[in-house]
């Protein structure tokens, strides 16, 4: 982690002038791209079914974070510096630099946009921040389930911004006041939505009296229009919150199952793993050893939760039925009974 904040902070710090060709700097970032490209390398090399990481989008990330700094290495060496230079040196900036030149204004000018876009890419490396952060998954997992009911109030929004853009458009327009702000419906458009959702830029605003009716009609539907999805949110938030340890189970499962290359419907291998006793069932000390093979931590008071959680028949034992159900709701009945 600390890494990832040391990687961002110098691509910070290489945004001043006064800094963007520090040697230091430059050091620094060539220590994180290496511990980073070696942790890639490892994630390779230990996975069951490399193959399957191809599936892992995590994975990608990791790589295209690297992959700028090899291309400027890779600039910096067909543009003449020694390989040396180029990875201690300031050479190698000046020389991407110098090789953009030479490409002559135009197609360099393009070079260089796509240049400063592939140094921004190492900014996916705080991505890598959610893998170990518990809370990231939460947040996902509550705008997952708000997905549905998010339609609705969207559903509205763009019909209301469509009824209001003709109405500004109308009233401040070229039949109306004639603004320049309000000259096509694509403009009035782009005000009504940043009214709606009460953020208000200023870049334009209604002079004519009808105009500033509609705005005042449109400021008050954006009030009430904005709670809807913030409830929406916030509730599945506050119910995934509840359920965060079930959904570490979740997630740990998921994981081991992408490492070993099996799909969803193989979730029975693992489960059979950790029945011991080959009964079908799980019982509380099965259940524990379990949450310490998917390296889940918690107090016993929080994993007699979580087993009550899992056993939703309160039988004593969790089923196999009872912990798809849970760990892969998407999977049907019939589908976890035939794999069983």
């Amino acid at each position: 982690m600390l890494n990832i904040v040391l990687s961002v902070l110098v691509l910070y710090l290489q945004s001043l002038s006064h800094l963007s060709d520090s040697v230091t700097l430059h050091s620094i970032e060539l220590g994180c791209t290496i511990v980073f490209s070696c942790e890639v390398l490892v994630r390779v090399a230990a996975a069951y079914h490399p193959a399957a990481l191809l599936f892992d989008l995590m994975v990608w990330v990791d790589i295209a974070s690297v992959v700028p700094f090899y291309i400027e290495l890779g600039i910096a060496v067909v543009s003449g510096v020694p390989v040396g230079a180029a990875l201690f040196g300031e050479e190698m900036r000046s020389s991407t630099d110098l090789q953009v030149q030479q490409q002559g204004v135009e197609t360099g000018g393009e070079v260089t946009n796509v240049l400063q876009l592939l140094r921004l890419l190492r900014l996916l490396r705080l991505l890598k921040l959610g893998r170990h952060y518990e809370g990231s998954m939460v947040l996902i997992s509550a705008l997952k389930r708000s997905a549905t009911a998010l339609l609705v109030p969207c559903f509205f929004l763009c019909v209301m911004i469509c009824l209001f853009a003709g109405l500004m458009f109308y009233l401040e327009g070229p039949t109306g006041g004639g603004q320049a702000g309000f000259d096509n419906m694509f403009k009035a458009s782009w005000f009504v939505l940043v009214t709606l959702t009460t953020v208000g830029y200023g870049d334009c605003y209604p002079i004519t009296v009808g105009g500033k009716l509609v705005a005042s009609v449109a400021i008050m539907c954006g009030v009430l229009f904005m709670a809807m999805p913030i409830t929406i949110v916030g509730q599945s938030f506050a119910q995934v919150w509840e359920e965060r340890e079930a959904l570490q189970v979740v997630i740990r499962v998921q994981e081991l199952l992408v490492e070993r290359g099996l799909e969803t419907h193989e979730v029975v291998l693992v489960f059979k793993e950790f029945d011991s006793s080959g009964d079908g069932q799980l019982d509380s000390e099965e259940f524990k050893r379990a949450l310490g093979v998917l390296g889940v931590r918690l107090p016993p008071s929080k994993v007699r939760q979580l087993f009550r959680t899992f056993d939703q028949d309160h039988s004593g034992t969790v089923s196999y039925e009872e912990f798809c159900h849970i760990v892969c709701p998407d999977l049907d009945e019939e589908t976890a009974h035939t794999m069983w």
